[in-house]
Order: structure tokens, then C-alpha cells, then sequence
């Protein structure tokens, strides 16, 4: 009996082989391949050993059907182009396509003659310096002779934060002029310190077509105010930063030239003369100019409160100065 049984049992395998060859002579394993393939493709209504079925499917690629025609195997890894989606992988190719030696911000700002500037008046210190991936901070501000705007190195920190000068007599850029924060740009040009405010003035620039918000790092009034060593203020120099807690202390702030430019005082106390803040970008809520007497108004009370002030770091006369982000940048205390 046991003997008819296996004998029956090679006739049945003989004739499944035989319907699974094709009629032009070619052996038929690959239709079985594919079938099981599909057999292993999950339902959306029971993902039960899902990992295990995709390591299976994966490894069919194509197979060779009955007819010589080409069948895909489903692969149920996911989309390139759908992770990126979901991730939101930015697309932008920021490749500089202008040349020059490869610096950072922080190596320029370090360097010996930017960092220990005692020099007035302008100073090159190199030429030919490529800066990449340079994160705008602040509104290009115009002015009669040039269009000047602050950058940081991605991250911010220490050391990141610097100028860019593009000067006119070189011809109209509309396009530096409309630069505005979050912008990512690469720029080129000589290394200068103008009154030991350290600048990049562009030769040429490049729009990565990329945005990136500004880092503001929280500072202590005594890390870049009057009362701050030379040392640590010149590392945040045309950083952009954030104080917080401070009052106004001083509303009748005049300049070398004995008179008013619209700047105040801010410290942790109404008498506390820590950090002189000047008017800022778009709309300075604490001082106003009059074009028609070429006079500062200051609109604020000593004894003023905010919760923070943000805005970059610049130096002039000898002294820095908080320029903010108008009042975007000045929340008031509650």
C-alpha cells in the first residue's frame, strides 16, 4: 500500500512539473517566483509579519515570465522621493559656483589684525577670501556710498558674525540690496576692518535660493556692553544676540560730537549704564529722526522695561552698540 502511494505521489509531481513548462521549450520556475511574490504581499488590513514578507520581496527584483515578457515583483520599500517629502530634505543645491580660499567666519574674525584691530580708518587685511553658506541676520541697509548687511556662520556662537560691504561705485545690485534675514548667500572679497568693525566687501555673491532662520545667542550685558573686557565684546561682534531683563537707564545719550543719535542706555538697574543700544532695522519704537532738522528724538522714559532685546552687535566710535530688530526685536517686560 505504502509503495502505491509513493509511486502516485512521483506520477502527481511529474505532471505539476510538466504544466509548469512553458509550451516554447523554456523551463517555467520564474511564473511559481513571481506568484509567490505576490502570495507574500501584505493586505493594508493585516501587517503581521510585515518585515520578514518585505526581506523576502526585496530580494525578487524581475523575473522571467511564461511568455519572455518581463514581470516587476512588488517592493514594498518606500519611495526615495516620498522620504524626502515626508522629511522635508531641502532640494536646494548650495554649491558655490564663485571661487576664492575657502575660510569661515570664524577664522576671519580671529585672525590677528581683525581681532586685535587697534587700526583706524581702513585696513585690507586679506583678499580673495570665500565664505560659504552665510546666514543674513539683518535688512540690507543702503547708504550713499554702499549696501551693507550683517551674516553669521550657521549655528551662531562665538566668533560667527560679521558685515558684508558691496560698495556702489562698483555698480547698483538691487539684489544685495533686497537681501533680508534667513537668506543663505556665498560671497567672495577682501577681509577689511573699518574703524576695527571686521567686513567682507564683496566682490562678487551667489543666492543659494535656501533660507535659514537667524541663531540669536542669549548674552550678558557685562559680555558686550561698556562693561565687558575687549576680548570677550569682540567675539560678538556683528553677531546677532538677545539680552534679557533690562531697563532703560540713560535717554539723553550723546555722541562724540555733543549731540543726540537717538541712542539709549539699557542695565539690569535705571542707573546701570551696561549697554548702549542704537536705533535699529525697520521700526525703532524708543527714538525717531526728524529729516527736516536732521534731530533724534528719544520717545521712552528712563526706568523702560523690556523682557528681551534682540538684534545684532556693531561697533563704532569706539564703543558697541545693540542695534535691534525694531519692535519685533524688544518685547516688553509684563
Amino acid at each position: 500500500m505504502r509503495s502505491l502511494v509513493a509511486r502516485l505521489v512521483v506520477v502527481l509531481s511529474a505532471l505539476v512539473w510538466t504544466g509548469c513548462s512553458s509550451s516554447n521549450g523554456q523551463a517555467g520556475l520564474a511564473a511559481p517566483i513571481v506568484q509567490d511574490a505576490q502570495d507574500l504581499t501584505p493586505s493594508f488590513g493585516d501587517t503581521k509579519d510585515t518585515a520578514d514578507t518585505k526581506d523576502v520581496v526585496d530580494s525578487v527584483e524581475v523575473a522571467d515570465t511564461a511568455d519572455g515578457s518581463d514581470a516587476q515583483a512588488l517592493d514594498l520599500a518606500p519611495d526615495v522621493a516620498e522620504v524626502d517629502a515626508e522629511l522635508d530634505v531641502p532640494s536646494v543645491d548650495t554649491t558655490p559656483s564663485i571661487t576664492g580660499n575657502p575660510m569661515t567666519v570664524q577664522e576671519v574674525r580671529q585672525l590677528p589684525a581683525t581681532a586685535g584691530c587697534t587700526q583706524d580708518g581702513t585696513l585690507t587685511v586679506l583678499e580673495g577670501v570665500l565664505l560659504t553658506e552665510l546666514v543674513v541676520t539683518a535688512p540690507a541697509e543702503t547708504k550713499a556710498s554702499l549696501v551693507a548687511v550683517f551674516a553669521q556662520a550657521k549655528g551662531a556662537g562665538p566668533w560667527s558674525g560679521l558685515q558684508l560691504v558691496k560698495m556702489k561705485k562698483d555698480g547698483d545690485d538691487p539684489a544685495f540690496a533686497a537681501l533680508k534675514p534667513g537668506d543663505v548667500i556665498h560671497a567672495n572679497g577682501k577681509v577689511q576692518t573699518y574703524y576695527c568693525m571686521t567686513q567682507l566687501t564683496v566682490d562678487k555673491w551667489q543666492a543659494t535660493g535656501a533660507t535659514l532662520k537667524p541663531v540669536a545667542d542669549v548674552v550678558a550685558l557685562n559680555q558686550i556692553g561698556d562693561q565687558a573686557a575687549a576680548a570677550t565684546a569682540e567675539q560678538w561682534e556683528g553677531g546677532r544676540v538677545k539680552v534679557l531683563d533690562v531697563v532703560a537707564s540713560e535717554t539723553n545719550v550723546l555722541g562724540t560730537d555733543g549731540k543726540g543719535h537717538g541712542e539709549i542706555y539699557v542695565g539690569k538697574t535705571p542707573d546701570d549704564l551696561a549697554l548702549m543700544v542704537a536705533p535699529g532695522f525697520y521700526s525703532t519704537p524708543f527714538s525717531s529722526y526728524d529729516t527736516v532738522t536732521s534731530t533724534w528724538t528719544v520717545n521712552i522714559a528712563k526706568g523702560k522695561a523690556w523682557t528681551s532685546i534682540e538684534g545684532v552687535v556693531a561697533w563704532s566710535f569706539d564703543k558697541s552698540r545693540l542695534r535691534p530688530m525694531g519692535a519685533l526685536g524688544m518685547i516688553d517686560a509684563p
